[in-house]
């Protein structure tokens, strides 16, 4: 909808969903034994039998066969506003705001920000889903979901106090343009991983963990400046690591010898967001001989705004809950001159 003469609103709604996405599975997932159901004479189900019970004898269980089928899905709904004001006295800037969802079953890699010292292949091959294979149990947001997003550019070329008045003031004063580029986003939500696949029976691989009775997403949402959480950036503790024992605390809690883990992946607990102002000053001369010369600053990361990256969400890690890097850039500045003729 237009508001006034140069300026405009817009609000749509934006929807996908996507069948059929490329997925990756472990296919060597070890079966459950019982004595009504033996596996190569094995009727018990432990860590050091899972590879006698593995379905292709002499290959690694679990991820030792990889998997790609085409049955992954997703879906994705935003509500998207935005406003764009068209150059007028000087001043042109448009601002998009972006309240969305993305989730799916196979966007965990091994370059997921959450996945703490998650080291394995790409989609299901991180966190196994739960029950052989089962992907309506591995559903969850996406690892690359932004609940909110907010995008503006600005440009205003400055009025010239002695415009055509001559001289060479009016070399310096006139032509000059600041710009700007302003962003903030929330950050990605985490899956919480368990690397103790030593207490179970149904994978070498990695868990997702339980929650202890009770317990629910908001006890593990940490509170406060992160500055203040950079070694405990979750509320709760996680579990001792190489042991079954649970720290003082903690919500979480090992899975059974038969179970995955029923946590999941993709939790709406996220990591720290991000907020940048690129800005630049840009001024343009003109020249004898139908020359112009351009001179630019740019300042990235304006501020100098401290981003800090994700938390480690392995929850058995020495380190689980710490935040040891940051995503964007200190400032930088960078200065060039372009001549045209």
């Amino acid at each position: 909808r237009e508001i006034g003469k140069n300026s405009v609103v817009e609000i749509a709604y934006l929807g996908s969903h996507g069948e059929r996405l490329l997925n990756t599975l472990g296919a060597n997932q070890p079966g459950i034994a019982s004595p009504s159901n033996p596996i190569r004479g094995i009727t018990t189900n432990t860590y050091a039998n899972i590879q006698d019970r593995a379905p292709v004898a002499g290959v690694i269980a679990g991820r030792g066969l990889a998997l790609d089928k085409f049955n992954g899905s997703s879906k994705y709904s935003a509500l998207v506003l935005t406003f764009n004001q068209r150059m007028s006295h000087g001043l042109q800037f448009l601002s998009a705001f972006t309240f969305g969802r993305s989730a799916d079953n196979n966007s965990l890699n091994a370059s997921y920000p959450g996945a703490g010292s998650a080291t394995l292949s790409g989609g299901a091959g991180n966190a196994q889903p739960p029950g052989n294979n089962n992907l309506n149990n591995h559903w969850g947001l996406s690892d690359w979901d932004r609940k909110v997003r907010s995008t503006t550019t600005l440009v205003y070329q400055l009025p010239d106090p002695l415009k055509n008045k001559g001289g060479i003031f009016d070399k310096f004063t006139s032509g000059w343009q600041p710009a700007a580029i302003m962003t903030f986003q929330s950050g990605q939500p985490n899956t919480f991983l368990l690397s103790q696949s030593i207490y179970s029976g149904v994978t070498n691989g990695y868990l997702t963990p339980d929650l202890i009775p009770g317990a629910t997403l908001a006890d593990l949402q940490g509170s406060g400046s992160i500055k203040n959480r950079l070694t405990h950036y979750f509320k709760s503790p996680g579990l001792t690591p190489g042991s079954d024992a649970p720290l003082p605390g903690t919500s979480f809690l090992l899975p059974g010898p038969l179970d995955y883990g029923q946590l999941g992946r993709g939790q709406p607990i996220r990591n720290p967001g991000q907020r940048d102002v690129d800005f630049s000053m840009i001024k343009h001369t003109a020249l004898p001989r139908e020359m112009n010369l351009e001179f630019r600053a740019e300042f990235f990361n304006f501020f100098n705004w401290v981003n800090f990256g994700a938390a480690n969400a392995t929850v058995d890690s020495p380190s689980f809950g710490y935040i040891s890097s940051t995503t964007v850039s200190p400032r930088i500045i960078q200065f060039g001159a372009k001549l045209a003729f």
